[in-house]
């Protein structure tokens, strides 16, 4: 959490600075920047294994984690540069995604599926889908 009293001894406009201080404690405070209420779609816990494929003729494997219809997150021992677009394949259900990566930490990041999971996609969306329908 931001401190707000490095704006008590700021040169500023008073009205200026209080509106800023409710801004930064708000900000703090609002549930809402938990990234977990941030999210498209639900995500499923899973550890499978994968292998990411990327423009350069490179491969490697990876643990795939916390799938949605919408994304996944890996962990691998080679990490890309967020913004960048790989191939994505799952082995267990033996499906291969185009991704963009979205965020690295660490050894993990998240890729966004250009085309998310649907009906169509058989077993994998059976696996985002209690009794039949996407969770919720």
């Amino acid at each position: 959490m931001l401190k707000i009293s490095l704006w008590q001894n700021a040169i500023c406009n008073t009205d200026t600075c209080a509106k800023v201080t409710v801004c930064l404690n708000q900000a703090a405070t609002n549930p809402m920047n938990d990234i977990s209420n941030r999210r498209i779609s639900p995500r499923r816990r899973t550890i499978f294994g994968g292998v990411i494929f990327d423009d350069h003729g490179h491969n490697w494997e990876c643990s795939v984690s916390d799938i949605s219809s919408t994304g996944v997150k890996i962990k691998a021992s080679k990490v890309p540069e967020p913004g960048i677009e790989i191939n994505l394949k799952i082995n267990k259900y033996n499906d291969l995604r185009r991704c963009r990566v979205t965020w690295v930490r660490g050894g993990e990041f998240g890729l966004n599926f250009l085309v998310p999971i649907t009906e169509e996609d058989n077993d994998i969306y059976r696996l985002l889908t209690p009794m039949g329908g996407i969770r919720r």
